[in-house]
């Protein structure tokens, strides 16, 4: 939040978006940011998205609310960034990013000056992509 509040960057946070509901329940993004190109989705996952630090049913639970929003992002084109709450990629887990990759991509992928976002270098990171 502070490096995208330091570029003046428009995002909401838990945004709530129709039809991305869940077992009756609605799944926010961490962040989401609506460009003139399209939609960044930024997801933080902790340990708890791959360990079962809650016990096994709430991680597999967490794993079939992440896939729901991975399809949602798919589904309706919207670029999704996951991002491992440790510095490292220590878990191993396909497509996502670093937090430190994620500042990078924010200091050098958004114009502080007229607040442009490069959409195009963000989605090479897209969760989705093969």
């Amino acid at each position: 939040m502070e490096v995208l509040d330091k570029k003046g960057i428009n995002y909401k946070h838990n945004k709530e978006l129709k039809g991305c509901v869940y077992n009756k329940r609605p799944l926010r993004p961490d962040f989401y940011i609506k460009t003139d190109k399209g939609i960044l989705w930024v997801e933080c996952d902790g340990r708890q998205h791959y360990e079962p630090i809650y016990g096994e049913d709430n991680l597999k639970e967490q794993q079939v609310r992440d896939m729901f929003k991975d399809n949602y992002c798919k589904e309706h084109s919207i670029c999704l960034i996951r991002v491992v709450s440790s510095p490292t990629k220590e878990w191993g887990v396909k497509n996502h990013i670093t937090l430190e990759k994620l500042i990078e991509l924010i200091e050098i992928g958004i114009n502080s000056e007229t607040k442009e976002i490069n959409f195009d270098l963000f989605c090479q990171y897209d969760f989705n992509r093969e």
